[in-house]
């Protein structure tokens, strides 16, 4: 038996350059888009979350200057207070120490010597009495000297009525 073979002797076209890109496109054009596609979704994607991150940025720095804005006069008000506990410590401190000085002064009294003025002016006071001892002159000066320093305190006056003695004490804070 007699085998048939078929000889095709026609040269084979040459496809053009633009056909074969054609060809290509034709086949693989619906997986470029795809990638596109979800190349662009995921692009959008992060800038929809990058816009929404910007505005919770945003609505967080106007929350925190409305808390300000709030909060100003109450520092404000806090500093005033401040300022005014401070003058008032001042007030206290000094007020303190006149008393502390003023209890020494009257504390120190010997029980003989009656007392008939007391006063303080300029950081110095000045205490008036009588006594029918002076011994007992002598014993308060050196009980305030012993407290308040010895150049603190000075006998000013001292004078003599019926055996009564009427002294002036003066004292330099």
């Amino acid at each position: 038996m007699a085998t048939a073979y078929k000889f095709n002797l026609l040269e084979r076209k040459k496809s053009a350059f633009v056909t074969v890109a054609v060809d290509f496109l034709n086949q693989y054009i619906r997986y470029i888009l795809i990638i596109t596609e979800l190349v662009v979704l995921g692009v959008f994607f992060v800038k929809i979350l990058l816009d929404q991150r910007i505005v919770d940025l945003k609505e967080g720095i106007d929350q925190k200057n409305q808390i300000i804005i709030a909060a100003l006069p109450l520092i404000q008000n806090n500093n005033k207070m401040a300022k005014k506990i401070t003058e008032i410590d001042t007030l206290l401190l000094a007020q303190k120490s006149t008393y502390t000085l003023f209890t020494t002064v009257l504390d120190n009294v010997p029980s003989s010597v009656l007392l008939s003025s007391f006063s303080l002016k300029d950081n110095t006071v000045e205490v008036s009495g009588t006594t029918y001892n002076a011994i007992d002159i002598k014993k308060y000066e050196k009980r305030l000297k012993k407290i308040l320093g010895e150049n603190s305190v000075a006998i000013k006056l001292i004078t003599i009525d019926e055996g009564k003695y009427t002294f002036n004490v003066k004292i330099q804070t």
